[in-house]
């Protein structure tokens, strides 16, 4: 379900009618099955982004397409039986502008450590897995054994995309975009976020049968500035490592549970815990800029601090001592050229906000 590559090109179509953009974005993908869905080595699934190159030398880029995997609960007495999900395939959907999005529904999911340490149904994930693809977000959710961040583990949340090689113009319409160019890491300042979030971020939620979220000791989500990180859980949520979203939106939420059957009224085990190396970053960012001048001078970005909300609506939040939560401000003195002149000048950007919501 890619996009296409037309080049409406003067050079290469000298007197043919415009063919337009009408092709370059992706389509979208959904597999899902009741208790197991597996993709098989070999298969893939391939949702990037194209591009046109306009007859005045203009280029517009597709966005990357949406993929969607779900192994759905069985039915009736056998809701309780972990479902399987297996990823042996290839999942892209790159972009030379905006990357697509992947949401993965499974028993659950173990990220980073051993592969060994991963429950029986349970899909293991290496970090680098939040790397790879090029999606702009990703949604995981957990049916039965939940979702764990593996203790000491590093997940940095950056998306690759095409970049075009100096001939890319040259290239027919309709040509495989791997022949436009080659894959890459954008530079900090020109590169989208990537999130953890059912609209552009990262989203993990866990549910119906007893399975929580946990961030284990040590273990880090680190993503660029604007990011927005959701933990959505009906049972419990522990937070004993780092969640890093510089100016962006962290979100710990612990919702009425999705069936009526697991209503049990109080449960002293229903809760939102930030252990004792608990931290939750959304303080502001200064990015910088190269300085096209030549002239060494300090440049940059400045994004007020954003948001981290804890809303409990049943259970309680518990903050142990020596955990934090930050939405600082923050300061920085950059050169503002005026003519022939600079003038160094003090930048401010705002402090963010911290909201707290507790059932019990």
């Amino acid at each position: 379900v890619s996009g296409q590559w037309v080049n409406d090109s003067e050079a290469l179509n000298p007197g043919a009618a415009p063919q337009g953009p009408a092709f370059i974005h992706a389509g979208s993908v959904t597999v899902a099955g009741t208790g197991e869905v597996i993709l098989e080595g070999g298969s893939v699934i391939n949702a990037d982004g194209g591009a046109h190159l306009q007859r005045n030398g203009s280029l517009t880029f597709g966005d990357g397409g949406d993929i969607t995997l779900a192994s759905q609960p069985l039915a009736g007495a056998d809701a309780n039986k972990p479902t399987t999900l297996r990823l042996d395939g290839d999942l892209h959907a790159y972009s030379f502008g905006k990357g697509g999005s992947l949401s993965l529904t499974g028993a659950g999911f173990h990220i980073g450590g051993a592969a060994d340490d991963a429950p029986e149904n349970t899909l293991y994930l290496s970090p680098a897995f939040f790397q790879s693809g090029g999606f702009r977000a990703y949604d995981l959710k957990a049916t039965h054994t939940g979702i764990t961040l593996a203790q000491d583990t590093q997940v940095t949340l950056r998306a690759q995309n095409r970049q075009l090689r100096p001939d890319f113009w040259t290239q027919p319409t309709g040509a495989d975009l791997n022949r436009l160019g080659t894959l890459g890491f954008l530079p900090d300042y020109q590169r989208q976020p990537v999130s953890l979030a059912r609209a552009p971020g990262v989203d993990f939620t866990a549910g119906v049968n007893e399975p929580r979220i946990e961030v284990g000791q040590g273990a880090r989500i680190l993503a660029d500035p604007g990011a927005r990180i959701a933990l959505t859980s009906d049972t419990q949520i522990i937070v004993n490592g780092t969640i890093d979203a510089p100016a962006g939106d962290i979100r710990l939420t612990l919702t009425k549970p999705a069936s009526d059957d697991n209503e049990k009224g109080f449960d002293p085990a229903q809760a939102i815990w930030l252990g004792p190396q608990g931290r939750l970053l959304a303080g502001a960012s200064f990015q910088s800029l190269p300085d096209g001048s030549g002239r060494g001078l300090r440049t940059g970005t400045m994004r007020d601090a954003g948001t981290v909300a804890i809303a409990a609506e049943r259970g309680y939040f518990v903050a142990d001592a020596g955990s934090v939560i930050d939405v600082s401000g923050v300061t920085r003195t950059l050169d503002v050229p005026q003519g022939l002149t600079v003038t160094p000048t003090t930048v401010n950007a705002a402090a963010g906000s911290i909201d707290l919501l507790a059932a019990e």
